[in-house]
C-alpha cells in the first residue's frame, strides 16, 4: 500500500476544498512544511481568496437568518423571520420609538431618522375589529399583533430597498446570520501580489486597532492623572483639616487650663475673703429640762474657775440653783443657746434675755 502525503495532493483540491476551512495562520504554517506546499500556498490565487475575506461580508437573499444562533450550545440552523418586539418584555402601543423597539437587534444599522416612518400600533391597528385600547402590544390578540407585524415588515422592506440591502433577509445584523451563508464582495481588481496587499491590509487594520487602543490608553491615563490630582487635593485638604483640628484642640486645652486656674484662684480668694466657719458640736440635750443643753451647765464654780482663770464671774456665783439639777445655773442674761442655721448650715448663739445673737462663741459657753 502506497502512502501519500499533502505533497501528493493536487493543487485544485487545495483551492476548491481546503481553503474553505483554513485561514492566513494555517496557510503560513502549511507553507513551511515542505517546498511543494510552499509553492502551493505562495500562489497568488490562494492569496486572492484570503484577500477576499478581508472585505466586508454582505447579506444576500440566500443567507440564513437564525437570530439566536446558540441553543443548548448548538447552532440553530432553522431560518427565522426578523423580530420587531420581544414577547417577554412590555412594548407600548402609542409609540414605536420606545423601549425595546429601538433596542431590538434586528433593527440594527437602520438610520435614526428612518425610525419615524414606523407608526405606532394604536394608529395602524385602530380600525381592526379585534383591537383593544390597551397600553401594551402583548395585550392585543394574535391577529392584531400579526397585522402590526406585517406593517412593520413592509416599512422595513422599503427602507432596505432604499439603502441597497436585501429585501428578502430584512435584518441587517450580521451576527444574526450563519457566517458561511454571508458573501464577500467579488474582487474585481487584479493585484500583482495579493499576498502583499492582504498583509498590508491586515497590518493597516491592526495599526488602526493599535491606534484606537492607544487613544483609549491616553484617555485613560489622562483620566487617571485627573483622578490622582483630585486625590492629592483631597489629601491636602485632609492635612489642613487635621492641622486645624490640632490647633483648635491646643486652643481648647489652653482655655480649659485657664478656666481651671481661674476657678482655683477665685476659690482661694473666696476662702480668704469668706473663710468657712468651723462647725460646732451639736448640743446634747437631756430629757430633764430645757436648761440642760450641755455639760457646761453642770460644772461647779470651782471647775469653771479652774478651766477659765480669768473669768470674773464664773457661772453659778451670781446665779441660783434649781431643785433636781446638779450644778450651778447662770443668770438669765448669761444664758446662751446654740441654734442651727439651715441657711448657712452652721450654728450661732442666741441670748433670749438680751435678744442678742452672735456667730462667735459666747463668753462662758465654750464647751458647747
Amino acid at each position: 500500500m502506497v502512502r501519500k502525503s499533502l505533497d501528493d495532493m493536487p493543487y485544485v483540491v487545495f483551492v476548491s476544498f481546503i481553503m474553505k476551512f483554513i485561514g492566513i495562520k494555517e496557510v503560513g504554517n502549511l507553507s513551511m512544511v515542505s517546498k511543494r506546499l510552499n509553492e502551493v500556498f505562495d500562489n497568488n490565487e490562494i492569496w486572492k481568496i484570503l484577500y477576499s475575506r478581508t472585505r466586508d461580508l454582505r447579506i444576500t437573499d440566500d443567507s440564513i437568518h437564525i437570530h439566536m444562533c446558540h441553543r443548548n450550545g448548538k447552532k440553530n440552523i432553522e431560518k427565522v423571520s426578523p423580530i420587531y418586539w420581544f414577547p417577554s418584555s412590555q412594548q407600548r402601543t402609542n409609540r414605536f420609538i420606545d423601549g425595546g423597539f429601538t433596542g431590538c437587534p434586528c433593527l440594527a444599522n437602520i438610520k435614526s431618522p428612518d425610525f419615524h416612518q414606523f407608526l405606532s400600533l394604536r394608529v395602524i391597528s385602530n380600525s381592526h375589529p379585534e383591537y383593544k385600547d390597551t397600553t401594551w402590544v402583548q395585550e392585543q390578540t394574535r391577529n392584531v399583533q400579526q397585522h402590526y407585524y406585517d406593517y412593520c415588515k413592509s416599512i422595513h422592506e422599503e427602507l432596505n430597498k432604499k439603502d441597497g440591502f436585501s429585501t428578502v433577509n430584512l435584518c441587517r445584523n450580521l451576527n444574526h446570520y450563519i457566517p458561511e451563508t454571508l458573501k464577500a464582495d467579488e474582487v474585481k481588481v487584479n493585484h500583482k501580489s495579493f499576498k502583499k496587499v492582504t498583509l498590508e491590509k491586515m497590518n493597516t487594520k491592526r495599526k488602526s486597532k493599535i491606534k484606537k487602543q492607544t487613544r483609549d490608553l491616553v484617555k485613560n491615563e489622562n483620566e487617571l492623572s485627573e483622578k490622582k490630582k483630585e486625590l492629592q487635593n483631597l489629601f491636602e485638604q485632609m492635612k489642613k483639616l487635621e492641622q486645624t483640628i490640632t490647633s483648635e484642640k491646643a486652643v481648647l486645652d489652653k482655655d480649659n487650663k485657664f478656666k481651671t486656674k481661674s476657678d482655683l484662684t477665685i476659690s482661694l480668694i473666696d476662702k480668704k475673703l469668706y473663710p468657712k466657719k468651723q462647725k460646732q458640736k451639736p448640743i446634747q440635750k437631756t430629757s430633764d429640762t430645757l436648761l440642760r443643753h450641755a455639760d457646761g451647765f453642770h460644772k461647779t464654780p470651782a471647775e469653771w474657775q479652774a478651766k477659765y482663770p480669768n473669768m470674773p464671774n464664773p457661772p453659778g456665783t451670781m446665779g441660783f440653783a434649781t431643785p433636781g439639777i446638779s450644778g450651778w445655773i447662770p443668770k438669765p442674761k448669761d444664758r446662751w443657746y446654740r441654734i442651727h442655721s439651715k441657711e448657712y448650715n452652721e450654728y450661732y448663739y442666741h441670748n433670749f434675755c438680751d435678744k442678742k445673737s452672735e456667730w462667735t462663741e459666747p463668753k462662758y459657753w465654750l464647751d458647747y
